[in-house]
């Protein structure tokens, strides 16, 4: 029985989700590594096998072979650039970032470490930080793609609504389908009020791929256009039934409607019940 409260407590929670994009880049180093050139041939095969490894998702091998690249005398700040990725691959935000921040020391135009230093900074939770390095990184390469992705993410966790929606819409346009980006742009309509958007752009994200969270956001649109039927069908699809009843309760509370509210939520917690029991 508490496994399945708990279970239930984690999806009754009626609020929008934001999708984070998966790695660095839709896999660490995805962007591409940066090309300085190595002091030796011996140097420029260790960066190779440690490229390699990364994109194998051995982060650990990478940075082995990248400081035994360091001491056969490759490039200072190109190590330390691929540290960061390597780093970032790990899910290390902190080593990531002052490996990145140690290469723009003595390279500050480095696109790559520039995207390094703001995807680590929005994952340790500081969006500010990441969207000034990650609009230098677009300032040096307008085409990085990910960048602009990961640039709309941080706008919109720092509360720059309209600049995240118009980031996260170009990067749609330029960088082809992709549900993370629609799913963030949803939000970030949303969070501007303009819920018939947000419905659109949740749904482009469903499209492409399906998704409880998209669908759960998809809900929250269609409960500010008033189409409560429709976003029941789209928790239901999210998250079950006592959590598609909670969710609509949430829906009618904050639009006033208590009497509504209140139906659902004994809807919902009549729903767990029976779940319970069936479970017990």
């Amino acid at each position: 029985m508490a496994g399945a409260m708990s279970r239930f407590g984690a999806v009754l929670a009626c609020c929008a989700v934001l999708a984070a994009f998966s790695g660095c880049g839709g896999g660490p180093g995805a962007t591409g590594s940066p090309e300085h050139p190595a002091v030796s041939d011996e140097a420029k095969g260790l960066l190779r096998a440690g490229d390699a490894a990364r994109d194998a998702g051995q982060p650990q091998k990478a940075l082995d072979a990248y400081e035994r690249a360091r001491k056969a005398g490759a490039d200072e700040a190109l190590i330390r650039t691929r540290q960061c990725l390597a780093h970032l691959s790990a899910k290390s935000w902190r080593p990531a970032l002052d490996a990145c921040r140690a290469a723009l020391a003595s390279r500050p135009d480095d696109a790559e470490a520039l995207y390094g230093a703001g995807y680590a900074s929005l994952m340790l939770h500081d969006p500010q930080a990441a969207a000034q390095s990650l609009e230098a990184a677009l300032a040096v390469r307008p085409d990085m793609i990910q960048a602009a992705r990961t640039l709309g993410l941080a706008q919109h966790q720092a509360g720059a609504h309209d600049k995240a929606a118009a980031v996260l819409q170009k990067a749609l346009e330029t960088g082809g389908g992709d549900p993370d980006t629609a799913n963030n742009l949803g939000l970030a309509l949303l969070a501007l009020g303009r819920a018939d958007e947000a419905a659109a752009a949740f749904r482009s994200a469903l499209s492409i791929k399906d998704s409880p969270r998209a669908r759960n956001n998809l809900g929250l649109a269609l409960c500010q256009t008033g189409r409560f039927d429709d976003a029941y069908a789209a928790f239901l699809a999210a998250g079950g039934e006592a959590a598609a009843h909670n969710n609509l309760g949430v829906c009618y509370r904050e639009r006033g409607m208590t009497d509504k509210a209140a139906e659902e939520f004994e809807k919902a917690i009549q729903t767990f019940a029976y779940v319970v029991d069936e479970l017990a």
